[in-house]
């Protein structure tokens, strides 16, 4: 089993990327796999294209699906 979070939306109507969005000292990208890991299953971040730049600076390569 894995757990996917799912952040390749285009964000339109907010017009900013939601998982990138910062609650304390974490985005919500990041929230949300620490707890699927506290399950002790892999994690994987799916992305776009667009957003490999933004979230290679937070995630590590193997854990970001484009």
């Amino acid at each position: 089993m894995t757990g996917v979070i799912l952040c390749g939306g285009e964000s339109t109507r907010m017009d900013s990327d939601k998982g990138l969005l910062k609650y304390n000292s974490n985005t919500w990208a990041q929230i949300a796999p620490n707890k699927i890991r506290d399950l002790r299953i892999p994690v994987v971040i799916s992305i776009n294209k667009k957003q490999h730049d933004a979230y290679s600076l937070i995630f590590l390569r193997q854990t970001l699906a484009v």
